[in-house]
């Protein structure tokens, strides 16, 4: 019997995405730089070229900054694995994680995604300075109550801590690691300034420079009051690139603190933070 077995996306002309497995028509578009662009496909039936669809011209308004992207994960899949569209740093998805279809919903006990350990996620030149990062996702809180890590690289010796974002003691923290001794910088603030089973649009980022005022958090456009979260901080040097995975929905030192709520398109960038301007156009094109 035929049936399709490949189809190949080309964005511009060049090779985008290439499906060799059901749903076939589930394209995920990169993302792209503002102004026109073309699309079309290639089909293939029981390994043979049986197709080449016409060319569809579309446009692009609002374009994501993609500068130092690492890893896009749509979190829209539902089953597999979670699937980095850019940098195939993919997850293994356990426990309770419902998908359906647009996102992620972690239930609070025992669901979680750990992403084997990668250069890219870790966030320090080879020369072992750090450099600036963003954190992008579209987060929902079932419940804010307890203690809830969101998205870490956080081992359980000093040694293997690189940062961490979390939902903690009534606020929401983010916390970057030092290569050595009990030291961090980060920024902190009460989570009463978020309503639970709401979509946020949460950015955070880090211009490099080994202080905490380094770090931003922003909701849905909104650079949050953030105070100063640290410790030994005279102590720091840098944080490092540690034999980490990167966990999404718990604590990866000890197997706990599960994340209650949902998230879809996390966007991870590395050696670029974000300014306020690309945070807007970012909001306005997935959340408006």
């Amino acid at each position: 019997m035929a049936q399709i077995t490949k189809r190949e996306i080309f964005i511009d002309g060049i090779l985008s995405q290439t499906l060799t497995a059901p749903p076939f028509d589930k394209i995920t578009l990169p993302p792209m730089s503002s102004g026109t662009h073309t699309t079309y496909s290639k089909v293939y039936v029981n390994g043979v070229l049986a197709v080449t669809e016409p060319t569809i011209t579309f446009k692009v308004e609002f374009p994501t900054p993609i500068e130092g992207l690492v890893s896009d994960y749509t979190f829209d899949e539902t089953t597999g694995g979670a699937i980095d569209t850019v940098g195939a740093h993919n997850g293994t998805v356990s426990g309770g994680v419902t998908r359906n279809g647009t996102s992620y919903v972690f239930d609070g006990t025992s669901g979680y995604v750990n992403i084997p350990d990668n250069d890219d996620h870790s966030f320090v030149d080879v020369a072992g300075n750090d450099t600036p990062f963003t954190i992008r996702m579209i987060i929902n809180f079932t419940s804010l109550a307890g203690s809830q890590w969101i998205i870490n690289r956080r081992g359980n010796t000093t040694t293997l801590q690189e940062f961490q974002i979390v939902n903690y003691g009534g606020q929401i923290q983010v916390f970057i690691y030092n290569k050595t001794g009990d030291v961090y910088i980060g920024r902190a603030f009460v989570n009463s300034e978020i309503t639970a089973g709401v979509d946020y649009h949460f950015v955070t980022t880090y211009n490099g420079s080994g202080t905490s005022d380094g770090v931003s958090m922003y909701f849905n456009k909104v650079e949050k009051d953030a105070f100063n979260e640290e410790k030994n901080i005279i102590s720091y040097e840098s944080t490092q690139n540690a034999a980490n995975e990167t966990v999404i929905g718990r604590a990866a030192f000890n197997s706990s603190f599960y994340f209650n709520g949902s998230i879809k398109k996390l966007r991870i960038h590395k050696g670029y933070n974000w300014n306020k301007k690309e945070i807007d156009k970012d909001f306005t094109q997935v959340m408006v």
